[in-house]
């Protein structure tokens, strides 16, 4: 029963217990022009990237030749971005030598505000990647604040431009815009500030975790090595707030994420890039 819903869209949902988990997307900061032929693609949400890739696959594929040199940029040098941009050259190469084609015709560049790749992870990772990209074959423009996308090139603040004719987004993490206008507490960056518990700083019973939520006392990178570790407490939190409104009264549990992390960063071959605090280790074994 119940009248119909007069607004549109789907119609509001009760709830007794709620719980957050809607991940994050890279900070889409550029101007792009709608009306040119280059635009970035976002490697978050994955699903719209993954069927976003095939496509791009495919053309650059049918676009490339050995009279032809295309430039695949990708915004970001975190370890996403250089993880995806030598997973992507990988693939492509391995495309091209199938149909026996040159390789080379196509380049990858990585564009990062930053003054080094991988910036997140100790120097001795750093200068790892630095050198594996150099091998690679791999420009990198550091220090280049990406503000607009137009014309085929990735113009800078500053003024530089980077000629591409394809564009991947791999920056720092944002959230969905709805989140800010929600009623919720949130930081700066629009996610959802909740305590130690994941329950919302300002709205008992909600609660959030991933990437989508900020854990006010213990501050973390958006990685999934922490937000998996998330999954028990929350659910047992879920239960005691379920169990409170029946009033039998339960002290939500905190969660305490562990202090560092084990990084295995991929090289798109089966070489691997280890990284633990001031760690790091590279080799053919890691991967295996």
């Amino acid at each position: 029963g119940g009248p119909p819903w007069p607004g549109r869209g789907p119609p509001p949902l009760r709830y007794d217990a709620l719980s957050i988990d809607i991940g994050s997307a890279p900070t889409m900061s550029a101007e792009v022009d709608a009306d040119q032929p280059l635009a970035p693609t976002p490697v978050k949400p994955i699903a719209d990237f993954s069927r976003r890739w095939d496509v791009l696959l495919r053309s650059l594929e049918e676009r490339a030749t050995d009279e032809t040199t295309l430039t695949v940029a990708v915004v970001g040098a975190g370890a996403g971005g250089v993880e995806l941009a030598l997973a992507m050259q990988r693939r492509l190469e391995r495309e091209l030598e199938a149909a026996g084609r040159d390789p080379a015709c196509v380049k990858f560049v990585i564009i990062s505000r930053g003054k080094s790749v991988c910036e997140s992870h100790n120097r001795a990772v750093q200068r790892a990647f630095t050198r594996i990209l150099r091998e690679r074959g791999v420009q990198v423009h550091l220090e280049f604040d990406a503000v607009a996308v137009r014309d085929g090139q990735v113009v800078a603040k500053d003024g530089r431009s980077v000629l591409a004719d394809e564009c991947v987004w791999c920056t720092q993490a944002s959230t969905q815009d709805w989140m800010a206008e929600s009623g919720l507490a949130t930081d700066p960056g629009g996610f959802v500030r909740v305590k130690a518990t994941l329950e919302s700083e300002n709205t008992p019973d909600v609660f959030a975790c991933g990437d989508c939520a900020n854990v006010i006392p213990h501050p973390r990178p958006k990685a999934g090595v922490f937000a998996v570790r998330q999954g028990p407490p929350l659910a047992e939190n879920l239960r005691r707030a379920l169990r409170s409104q029946l009033g039998h009264k339960h002290a939500l549990e905190p969660f305490k994420p562990q202090s560092s992390f084990l990084g295995l960063i991929s090289t798109g071959r089966p070489y691997c890039v280890a990284s633990r605090g001031a760690i790091c280790l590279e080799g053919a074994y890691l991967w295996k």
